[in-house]
């Protein structure tokens, strides 16, 4: 603020003509997950970043810990490369990306999920809003085919049993009933 004119009654600019008012915006960030959920497809080289966000740039680096909860049906490894651990998003940025690699197999199964949690930030920010994260696997296998191991076959009146071989196109983690 400043005092550009002063008149009447006598009265006189005085020495501090000049008053600077700084507002301190005291706005902690807070840090969450961009959305509660998300699906990918397996397969070979399949993988999604899943993206956390401050509210606001935070003016020191943010850390926290990104934790596979372990409450999903999907196996570590088996499904997907755990990427727990901690995380750090640079002063001055929102935005922090977590890549989650999926495990390609070659087994039918029903999909599968994992579910995230963020914990552990340091004071640059609070933690508030869309805490949980929650990945969908879905399997690129079709329903396995059965077959029969040979087209045809033959046997003599004599003989009161044949066994036939029947074969699956690919694994499954169901249980198979014909």
């Amino acid at each position: 603020y400043d005092i550009d004119t002063v008149s009447g009654g006598g009265i006189t600019e005085g020495t501090v003509g000049t008053h600077t008012f700084t507002i301190n915006v005291n706005d902690t960030p807070t840090l969450d997950f961009q959305a509660a959920s998300d699906s990918v497809t397996e397969g070979v080289g399949a993988n999604i970043d899943i993206i956390l966000e401050l509210s606001n740039p935070a003016s020191t680096p943010v850390t926290f810990t990104y934790n596979d909860d372990g409450t999903g049906s999907a196996t570590v490894s088996d499904d997907y490369t755990d990427p727990s651990g901690a995380q750090t998003i640079a002063a001055g940025l929102t935005l922090h990306t977590v890549n989650v690699s999926i495990t390609n197999d070659d087994v039918y199964e029903p999909d599968e999920d994992v579910d995230f949690s963020i914990s552990g930030v340091n004071a640059a920010a609070t933690i508030s809003g869309q805490t949980t994260f929650n990945l969908t696997i879905q399997d690129e296998q079709s329903y396995p085919e059965l077959y029969f191991q040979s087209a045809t076959s033959s046997l003599s009146e004599t003989v009161t049993t044949r066994t036939h071989v029947v074969e699956m196109s690919v694994s499954s983690q169901e249980n198979v009933i014909f």
